[in-house]
C-alpha cells in the first residue's frame, strides 16, 4: 500500500499506456478489415470493368452494323405502334361548353352506377372536383381538362361494363400547374410526360375498385381492347377485412341481389343445397341435419357437400398511363 503511494504517477502513467494501446490495436484491427473489405471491392470492379473491356465497344464495322440493324428494327416497331396512338387534338371549348360537358359526363356516370348497382363516394366528381366550383379557366386549360375527361369516362365505361363491385378512388395528374387544389385526393404526384423521340403524350392515372378476379379479367381486357391506348403499369391485390367495412362474400338474398346486378338472372339457391343442383320443390326440401350429427357425417345418399367456390371480394389497385400522339 505505502510502495502503491509512493508510485502514484508511475501506476497512472502505465495504466493510461496500457489503455492507449488497447485503442491502438482495435484502431489498427478495424482498418485491416477495412482494407480487406477495400482490396475484395477493387478485385470486383477490376473484374467487372475487365468484362466491359472486353466487349469491345469501338468503333468496328461489326458493331456499327448491329446499331443500325437495332435503328431499323426499333424503326419499323415504331411505324407500327405510331398508328395507334394517335388522337386528333380537342377543339377549343368555351367555358361555358366545357362546363356543361363536364356536368352532363358526371351526371351519365352517376346514374349508370346507380343503375349498375356499383358504389360510388356520395357526391362523386370523378376526380372534377375543383373544376365543377370553377366559373372561369387559366388559358389554354380547357384543352387538356378536355381530353382527361374523356379518358376518365373511358376508364370508368370499362369499369362499369366489367360490373365491379364499387370504384373507390380514381386519381390523375393536374392538367396544369397551377390546378386548384380543392380535390386534393384526386391528383397523383407524377406529370405528364411528352417524349422527344416520337412526341408521345404520356399521362398516369390510378384507379381502385373492389370486386372479384373475373371482374378483374374483365377489367383488363377492357382496357387491352379499348381505342384508347392503355398502358397497365401495376396491378395491386388486397384482402378486405370484414371486420373493419370490408365487403364479406354474398349469400341468400345478397348472393341473389349480386346475381341480377350481373345480369345474369340467376337466383341464389337454398341455404345447404350443392350448387350446381336441380331447385328441389320446397314440399321435397331436405330437411336440415342433426345439429348433434357427429363431425364428418355425410348425408342420406352418401353424397358429401363440397365448397365448389369459396372467392372473397378484393380491392385492387391499378396504376396506369394513357399514350398518345397527336394528329397533325
Amino acid at each position: 500500500m505505502v510502495w502503491i503511494k509512493r508510485n502514484l504517477f508511475l501506476i497512472l502513467f502505465i495504466v493510461g499506456a496500457l489503455a492507449i494501446t488497447g485503442l491502438a490495436v482495435f484502431y489498427l484491427i478495424n482498418r485491416i478489415a477495412a482494407d480487406k473489405k477495400a482490396t475484395a471491392d477493387l478485385g470486383a470492379a477490376t473484374t467487372e470493368w475487365k468484362g466491359l473491356a472486353g466487349h469491345s465497344p469501338a468503333l468496328t464495322e461489326e458493331n456499327i452494323a448491329a446499331a443500325s440493324g437495332e435503328a431499323e428494327r426499333l424503326k419499323q416497331v415504331s411505324t407500327q405502334v405510331a398508328p395507334l396512338l394517335v388522337t386528333t387534338p380537342e377543339s377549343p371549348l368555351q367555358p361555358v361548353e366545357y362546363k356543361t360537358l363536364l356536368e352532363n359526363t358526371i351526371d351519365e356516370l352517376t346514374k349508370r352506377s346507380e343503375t349498375l348497382g356499383i358504389d360510388l363516394r356520395p357526391r362523386y366528381s370523378f376526380t372534377f372536383t375543383a373544376q365543377r366550383a370553377m366559373v372561369e379557366f387559366p388559358t389554354n386549360s380547357i384543352p387538356p381538362l378536355t381530353t382527361q375527361l374523356k379518358e376518365v369516362k373511358e376508364i370508368c365505361r370499362i369499369l362499369f361494363d366489367s360490373k365491379v363491385h364499387s370504384l373507390d378512388t380514381l386519381k390523375r395528374v393536374k392538367a396544369y400547374p397551377t390546378e386548384e387544389a380543392a380535390g386534393a385526393e384526386d391528383y397523383l404526384r407524377d406529370k405528364i410526360v411528352v417524349t422527344n423521340a416520337v412526341g408521345a403524350v404520356i399521362t398516369p392515372y390510378q384507379v381502385a375498385f373492389k370486386g372479384f378476379t373475373s371482374e378483374l379479367t374483365s377489367v383488363l381486357e377492357g382496357f387491352q381492347t379499348s381505342p384508347v391506348f392503355f398502358v397497365v403499369k401495376t396491378v395491386e391485390s388486397r384482402q378486405l377485412d370484414k371486420n373493419l367495412g370490408g365487403m364479406a362474400p354474398a349469400t341468400g338474398e345478397d348472393a341473389m341481389m349480386e346475381a341480377e346486378r350481373a345480369g345474369t338472372g340467376a337466383t341464389a339457391p337454398p341455404a345447404g343445397s350443392i350448387p350446381g343442383s336441380a331447385a328441389t320443390p320446397p314440399a321435397a326440401a331436405t330437411p336440415p341435419a342433426n345439429a348433434s350429427a357427429p363431425a364428418g357425417a355425410t348425408p342420406a345418399g352418401g353424397a358429401s357437400l363440397k365448397t365448389v367456390l369459396d372467392e372473397t371480394p378484393k380491392r385492387f389497385i391499378l396504376s396506369l398511363e394513357v399514350v398518345k400522339t397527336y394528329a397533325n
